[in-house]
């Protein structure tokens, strides 16, 4: 009897390992890896050699955020807009001794903003602008310019002039 035998087809797949290596890499080439940029805050050096400073209570303006998105303003439930607490904020800072129970100076006075656990991103994010408002407004008063203007002077103050005006705003002496 005759057998014949059949050729069954094969793949060839001498070349698969390359063909996935030439894939891998240009999946690796062409992938674009997002980098979350986050909030830009610079954090003081972390130091356990300082010793506690003792700071008058009249000089610090507390605001607590709770997890409810309520804030408390020197201990009491604040239901103001957000323009109330920026002027509130301000007139604590430029009090300059004239209310006994508020700041002595703008240098010594200290807004702290906490949170608790739950408090929302958002919330913080939302206070923390309103803040961070309080005192570019107080900056831009000092030397005469819009609040805008100030914004650009403190974001790009590259030249002479402009160093000269962000420094004058912010209280410090120039070099010399």
């Amino acid at each position: 009897m005759k057998t014949t035998s059949r050729n069954s087809a094969e793949i060839n797949s001498s070349s698969m390992a390359d063909i996935a290596f030439l894939l891998l890499i240009f999946f690796l080439v062409t992938t674009t890896i997002v980098s979350d940029k986050g909030l830009f805050l610079i954090l003081p050096p972390e130091n356990t050699d300082v010793e506690p400073i003792n700071i008058p209570q009249k000089n610090l303006f507390t605001i607590v955020i709770n997890s409810s998105g309520e804030l408390l303003v020197e201990g009491q439930l604040y239901n103001q807009s957000s323009e109330n607490l920026k002027n509130d904020i301000m007139k604590f800072v430029l009090n300059r001794g004239e209310d006994i129970t508020s700041s002595d100076s703008p240098e010594k006075a200290i807004v702290t903003l906490k949170t608790s656990r739950a408090t929302t991103q958002n919330d913080f994010i939302e206070i923390l602008d309103v803040v961070k408002s309080a005192y570019n407004q107080i900056y831009a008063n000092r030397v005469g310019v819009s609040l805008e203007e100030w914004r650009r002077i403190a974001n790009k103050h590259n030249t002479p002039y402009l160093e000269e005006i962000y420094n004058s705003a912010r209280g410090q002496q120039p070099d010399g």
